[in-house]
């Protein structure tokens, strides 16, 4: 079957065209795919006819008055709406799309392109499947099917996916337009034709984007309406399976469209470029927690993604960023509340500390507190189920031969006012010093050694006393081995 036939006065409800030959796509319809790349297969706006479009001049439907039952009514709205959504399909395209990319409404043909997408090739395929659905219910019985012919054009209702995954762009594209008196004149002229029913732009654009949701929800009420032991169970079941998948591979689509936009977004955020954008990754969840730092709590912006956390500080209009961290080396520790556990030794202003944790890694481990217990709950939520998840996509990646130790969390200064290691008392000349492997607060004399450290990318750094002693004891005895 030619299934892009010559498309004569019928098949564009009863308007004058010239005849148009379409490449013989019959082969791609057991393949499932639509490829209208090459020259010759090039579906164009000029293609569409330039003369009034009637929306009424379709086959009685008379003769299925006597078709009482409820899977026959079901099948006679599959077609009304068709009728319907194919009728506003060709307004758009003879109404707004065909002279915007003619010249009017004061944009270019690229504007009008953007703007346009690939309606004329939905709409050319809409067609085909209501010629379809009208030969159907022009010859309709009792064990007439309908499966069949959705079963034959649902690959390449897969076009739909590239319309919804634009059609914000599209919308945000048409309301910076509208700012320009020219094209916001010329969408009122069209809005003002009696074709469009007073409905303006925007109501046509998005009515690909609910159809191609409500097709699936049509052949499920056939379904439900259709014996199993009928000619037409089959093929239908099958067709409701593809295109409720179709269905839910655009939803899947817009979310993945949304979500690279969020992250496009959030690096526009950072005063420098954060490098955080790439194909794999994905946004998961944001929101300010305070982070326990040497000398005080400060607020920090945080910004979960399916691979990084990344936090930075608030400089209006826009955010410094601090760090990077790669949840391969990542975990959580929860810090139960007030003597409880670890946070009484953490203060603010001279109040204990509730609602926090440990974010722990071989880059940065730190104590952050959220604002209410139940801020803290969602947080410690999402944080493990985004590590575990990244964690269980990288098991099958070779892991890297190298040690990532953890970093440690260092003590505040306000926490301590002695050594914990000779307990001398630290003062203006006898300073507050951080071991770099343990996380404790020291003094000069008690951290005098430096040592290369795998969570400072083996850089030479100051560690206590005990700690040194520790890790050399410990590098001699893997040497030995």
């Amino acid at each position: 079957m030619n299934i892009f036939r010559q498309i004569n006065k019928e098949a564009i409800a009863g308007t004058a065209v010239n005849t148009l030959t379409y490449t013989n796509l019959s082969n791609n319809l057991n393949t499932g795919q639509f490829n209208n790349s090459s020259q010759n297969e090039t579906i164009t706006i000029e293609q569409i006819p330039n003369t009034p479009l009637p929306t009424s001049n379709h086959p009685s439907l008379d003769h299925l008055v006597e078709f009482t039952t409820m899977r026959d009514l079901k099948c006679k709205e599959i077609l009304t709406t068709e009728r319907t959504y194919v009728d506003n399909m060709k307004i758009l395209v003879e109404v707004f799309i065909k002279p915007l990319k003619e010249g009017e409404g004061g944009i270019s043909k690229e504007i009008a392109s953007q703007i346009c997408g690939n309606i004329p090739d939905i709409l050319l395929i809409s067609i085909e499947l209501l010629n379809m659905l009208e030969s159907k219910l022009a010859n309709w019985s009792n064990s007439q099917t309908i499966g069949d012919t959705f079963n034959k054009l649902t690959p390449f209702l897969k076009m739909y996916t590239n319309y919804t995954v634009g059609f914000d762009s599209v919308l945000t594209l048409v309301t910076d337009l509208e700012k320009n008196s020219t094209f916001s004149s010329f969408i009122q002229k069209c809005t003002e034709d009696p074709r469009t029913r007073k409905l303006d732009l925007r109501s046509y654009l998005i009515q690909p984007v609910q159809r191609i949701t409500r097709y699936h929800m049509l052949l499920e009420e056939v379904l439900k309406h259709t014996d199993q032991s009928h000619t037409d169970y089959p093929p239908l079941t099958e067709s409701y399976r593809l295109m409720k998948q179709v269905t839910s591979d655009a939803n899947e689509a817009i979310k993945k469209s949304e979500n690279r936009q969020k992250v496009y977004e959030i690096q526009k955020m950072f005063v420098t470029d954060p490098g955080i954008i790439a194909p794999h990754r994905e946004f998961i969840y944001e929101g300010t927690l305070t982070k326990v730092c040497r000398k005080a709590c400060k607020k920090r912006v945080v910004f979960l993604f399916s691979d990084i956390l990344v936090y930075g500080s608030s400089i209006p209009p826009k955010l410094l960023l601090h760090e990077k961290i790669e949840l391969d080396h990542c975990r959580i520790e929860d810090i139960p509340d007030g003597n409880l556990g670890g946070s009484s030794s953490i203060s603010l202003n001279g109040n204990l500390i509730n609602n926090a944790f440990q974010i722990c890694s071989n880059k940065k481990s730190f104590v952050v507190f959220a604002d209410s217990s139940d801020a803290k709950m969602q947080w410690m939520i999402v944080l493990i189920e985004t590590i575990d998840k990244f964690k269980a996509k990288r098991k099958t990646i070779k892991k890297e031969k190298i040690d990532h130790a953890e970093a440690p969390v260092w003590v505040p200064d306000e926490t301590a006012d002695n050594c914990s290691r000779c307990k001398d008392e630290f003062s203006f000349v006898n300073r507050r010093h951080h071991c770099r492997n343990c996380g404790a607060l020291v003094c000069g004399k008690c951290s005098d050694q430096k040592y290369k450290l795998p969570s400072a990318d083996y850089k030479a750094v100051r560690v206590c006393n005990k700690c040194h002693e520790t890790l050399t004891k410990s590098a001699l005895s893997n040497l030995k081995v």
